[in-house]
């Protein structure tokens, strides 16, 4: 995970004022299909943990860009909000999940990495 470089991150941005940093999806893992799947944790959890830490240590709300959550029903793209307190405030799971095309033929499904297509 890029935890070191959003601590890093999440820093500097208070050092310049900012109140509110908004991470983009997939900010904490990127690799192949297993560590996709690796990185996954309930919400809350110790994922979520760990960023409302982050939020709380440097004094910032975060938006934590989609992030794998993991149910009982599989894994699924989620971005969470966390107070300048560490508070989790609210999540949401991504529901028009990306594909990419070429031509007719699909290159990639972003639904053959989440929910019950990946079932735990």
């Amino acid at each position: 995970m890029n935890l070191v470089r959003c601590d890093a991150f999440l820093a500097d941005a208070v050092n310049q004022g900012v109140e509110l940093v908004v991470f983009p999806e997939n900010v904490l893992f990127r690799g192949k299909d297993q560590g996709y799947r690796d990185s996954g944790s309930k919400i809350p959890g110790p994922v979520t943990d760990q960023l409302a830490a982050l939020s709380r240590k440097h004094g910032v709300a975060v938006v934590w860009g989609a992030i794998v959550e993991t149910t009982p029903k599989g894994f699924h793209n989620s971005c969470v909000f966390v107070s300048h307190k560490g508070e989790l405030l609210g999540m949401y799971r991504k529901m028009h999940l990306f594909e990419l095309y070429d031509g007719e033929t699909p290159l990639f499904r972003e639904a053959n990495f989440s929910r019950r297509a990946m079932t735990l």
